[in-house]
């Protein structure tokens, strides 16, 4: 004996463990009709009120189908579009710049602003941009809770920034800031649920996850690329983060009646041990110059016959010069830096404060005064300089290493603002120590 089925105006007859398999895969709906003497009677009856089906319906992806027909408030995403929406108006009145709470290298981890992987999505450039990125993130945010859950949506958000982080903290230049990591991570969440749970979403919502919602986003990709100071490595890390996440996490939608308590509270922990990664990552590169500096890349330095300098890989990447002294920084446009150096040195030349103070006041155009007296170690001379503020300039320390060889003087050593981050100091004195250990041709 076969079950007769209705269901979108189409009636099937279907043996009854296929029956038990449709409902359990979340391809039935609940109100659909069924007629099978064992289970209805003589009658006809809503499959949901199949006692003979209880089983069935309390599989995952029927209980995933069943809440996605429900019409449930999206509480994650709202209190998330909430907490950013007053955030970034509180930012933009107070006129709080990216440099200020910005994700990079230089913010997070030679500044020691280990905070900014938090404050970097709720600040942005303008007010379009935050138009534009809560638009997205809350539209994006919505079809994710609705298949994850607010817990679920927690794990993708935090995998988002997670990852979206490390791009731009390791791999990144400049100072990031906005909520498109976030977006991106929603979005490429939202398409990869649709593979994952494919057919147990309904039918008619299927078009909004998997390659429907690429659809929906393609006239942003234009957007994206031509706007000023996008970081691609920031949005890449977003979409990659969200991908996996929606890929491995276990929602509370799928878990039993009993159990969703429980898994709301692990998804929420893990999304809030994500979304701290970027502070831990910071806080172990600023406490580890040599990590920080990985990979420290060797360089000859020209005019100095054979003076070989190892210094961080990220920092060789970007050179730049001090007159004839050659400097190299974290990133570009960044004033701080270190530097190296061989000159010719004339018989019987002096080499004291006064000298180096103008030689640096005509370097930088700026009055350079010497702050203590050179200490020696290991034929090294230690000096330590100050530079005051300009109208647009902060304070500057510099810190230089000299080696008086016969007719040759070689100079290393750094440049960083006042206050000096501890970070910033640490892999400066990390290459000043590495290029005094490096051998020098008499």
């Amino acid at each position: 004996m076969l079950v007769r089925l209705r269901q979108d105006e189409l009636e099937s007859h279907l043996h009854p463990t296929e029956v038990e398999e449709r409902v359990a895969a979340g391809l039935v709906d609940p109100t659909a009709e069924l007629a099978f003497p064992p289970w209805t009677g003589d009658g006809w009856a809503a499959a949901g009120a199949v006692s003979a089906l209880a089983q069935a319906w309390s599989q995952p992806r029927a209980r995933l189908a069943l809440r996605l027909r429900e019409h449930q408030f999206p509480v994650g995403i709202t209190l998330v579009v909430l907490v950013m929406a007053g955030l970034t108006a509180a930012q933009l009145l107070l006129g709080i710049g990216a440099s200020e709470v910005g994700l990079g290298f230089g913010p997070m981890v030679l500044e020691g602003r280990w905070w900014a992987g938090w404050s970097a999505h709720s600040v942005h450039l303008r007010p379009l941009h935050f138009v534009g990125n809560l638009l997205v993130l809350a539209y994006a945010g919505y079809r994710c809770e609705r298949v994850l859950g607010s817990g679920g949506l927690a794990v993708v958000l935090g995998a988002a920034a997670a990852v979206g982080a490390l791009f731009v903290v390791g791999l990144g230049e400049g100072v990031v800031v906005g909520a498109s990591m976030l977006a991106y991570g929603a979005w490429g969440a939202q398409m990869m649920l649709g593979v994952r749970f494919d057919t147990a979403i309904p039918a008619r919502l299927r078009r909004f996850y998997g390659a429907g919602s690429f659809l929906v986003f393609v006239p942003l990709f234009p957007l994206g690329l031509s706007a000023p100071g996008v970081s691609h490595l920031g949005h890449l890390g977003g979409l990659a983060g969200g991908v996996l996440a929606a890929l491995f996490v276990a929602p509370e939608t799928l878990s039993p009646v009993a159990g969703q308590t429980s898994r709301l509270r692990r998804n929420l922990v893990s999304g809030a041990s994500f979304s701290a990664f970027p502070a831990v990552f910071a806080l172990i590169l600023a406490r580890s110059p040599a990590l920080s500096g990985w990979p420290w890349v060797t360089l000859a330095v020209p005019g100095s016959e054979g003076w070989e300098l190892t210094l961080p890989g990220r920092y060789a990447l970007h050179p730049g010069d001090l007159g004839e002294l050659r400097s190299w920084h974290a990133d570009t446009g960044d004033e701080a830096g270190i530097f190296a150096g061989a000159f010719v040195l004339a018989h019987g030349q002096v080499l004291d404060a006064s000298r180096l103070s103008s030689d640096w006041h005509a370097r930088l155009g700026r009055v350079v005064t010497a702050t203590a007296e050179p200490r020696e170690e290991e034929g090294w001379s230690y000096w330590t300089f100050e530079a005051p503020a300009t109208m647009v300039d902060p304070p500057l320390l510099i810190a230089e290493w000299t080696y008086r060889a016969p007719g040759r003087l070689y100079r290393c050593g750094w440049l960083v603002p006042l206050p000096v981050a501890a970070a910033r100091l640490g892999v400066s004195e990390e290459f000043a120590d590495r290029c005094r250990r490096c051998p020098i041709s008499p």
